[in-house]
Formats: structure tokens, C-alpha cells, sequence
């Protein structure tokens, strides 16, 4: 290798932060630290909104009724229906319909917990009975 083609920095060289670097095939610098360290403002944090007052009657059923259901139940039917009543109420939906979905749900989780019910009932009476 002669003196022309050899290179002019050393490998550590070519990771300098004085706001260029050497790609180590040319003799170009370019800068990248200064454009990168350019100060950016940081907003105040926004609290989170007070739920309403449906949100919060509707919580307070929920937790009331899952007490007395199957965790599985109340996991997956009531808190689907709290994510609809957040983005109902989000949207500006009037009150009657999101005591109507409140009503619904506690229809449906009753209705499938009285079904588990059933289900765990007739396979207690199955498994005493024999086969």
C-alpha cells in the first residue's frame, strides 16, 4: 500500500463526537452530533381527564356484580363493555345509552353465569353417577 491510498485516521477516529465523522473510504466530513443535539422542548404533562359520572356508575355495577360472578365472565364481558362505555361517552353519546349497555351486560354476564352453573352442576352429577 503507498503513501497516497493509506488512510488517514485510525479506525477510533471515525467515531470522533466533535460533530463529524470520517466514513474511513474519503476524506468528506460530515455532520450528524450537531443536528442530532439540537435541544427540544418538553411540554408540561397533561393530567388524564375525571370519568364522568355515568363512567363511574357504571364501574361501581360492574364491581358490584363481579363479586358474585366467575372471574372469566367478568374479565371478558364487563370489561369489554367498559372499554364501549369509555369511547361511548368519548364520542358525547347520551346517558340512556350507556345505562342501556350497562343494563345489557349484566344481563349477559347473569345469563352465562347462570349457564356455567348449570354446566358445573351436570358434570358434578354426571361424574357421581359413574359411566
Amino acid at each position: 500500500m503507498d503513501e497516497d491510498h493509506r488512510p488517514k485516521l485510525s479506525v477510533l477516529d471515525a467515531f470522533c463526537l466533535d460533530g463529524a465523522y470520517e466514513d474511513g473510504l474519503t476524506d468528506s466530513r460530515r455532520s450528524v452530533f450537531t443536528e442530532a443535539l439540537v435541544p427540544v422542548q418538553r411540554l408540561p404533562p397533561v393530567p388524564p381527564p375525571e370519568p364522568s359520572s355515568v363512567v363511574v356508575r357504571a364501574q361501581r355495577t360492574f364491581d358490584r356484580l363481579g363479586m358474585y360472578v366467575p372471574a372469566r365472565i367478568a374479565n371478558e364481558q364487563m370489561g369489554d363493555a367498559l372499554e364501549l362505555i369509555h369511547t361511548l361517552v368519548r364520542e358525547g353519546a347520551p346517558k340512556w345509552k350507556v345505562r342501556a349497555k350497562v343494563a345489557s351486560t349484566t344481563f349477559w354476564v347473569l345469563a352465562h353465569t347462570g349457564l356455567e352453573l348449570v354446566l358445573r352442576v351436570a358434570g358434578a352429577v354426571k361424574k357421581a353417577l359413574g359411566p
